[in-house]
């Protein structure tokens, strides 16, 4: 902790705050429940020390991502693809209005990775959701008065490779 005060002036929690881990109104269903609750704890350290968080992720349309309550959606042969998609868009909206709200960090990534990950767009035909992801999430910085909160579009390995000649394909696209 010493040295972080010294040398950091940010900070951000890789899992504590994702959608899958906090997919309904309350986070209290959430996989990786320990992750929330150490996000918790140490928020409240962050804030004391005036350390700003980045919160990281908003939305996460990876089916593998998703919390076991939108998979059984995603899943349910008797839906359609616009019924899966309108009810998983409801639930991941929840989790925009509690992070949102009950965490003060200063910027947010509001989509996260969605080159790969775009099963509710894909479901919403007539709905672009990533523009409805940053949309919803403007609404809610102003309801929640979070006006200096910044919005961002949050994707991995576009400058950044994990084996020689694996980004450029994400760089190009």
């Amino acid at each position: 902790k010493k040295y972080f005060l010294k040398y950091f002036n940010s900070a951000g929690f890789a899992m504590g705050l994702k959608t899958s881990v906090c997919p309904e109104g309350d986070c209290t269903q959430g996989r990786n429940t320990r992750f929330y609750r150490a996000a918790e704890k140490d928020f409240k350290w962050l804030a004391k020390h005036n350390i700003e968080v980045r919160g990281h992720n908003l939305a996460w349309e990876g089916a593998n991502y998703l919390h076991a309550t939108q998979k059984a959606i995603l899943n349910d042969a008797k839906l359609s693809g616009k019924e899966k998609g309108s009810r998983i868009f409801a639930l991941m909206s929840a989790h925009f209005h509690h992070s949102i709200k009950k965490w003060d960090a200063f910027c947010w990534d509001v989509i996260n990775e969605p080159r790969g990950n775009h099963v509710v767009n894909d479901l919403l035909a007539d709905k672009n959701s990533f523009v409805e992801w940053f949309k919803l999430a403007g609404r809610l910085r102003t309801e929640y008065k979070r006006s200096g909160m910044k919005l961002y579009y949050n994707e991995n390995r576009v400058v950044s490779w994990s084996k020689w000649g694996s980004y450029e394909a994400n760089r190009d696209n």
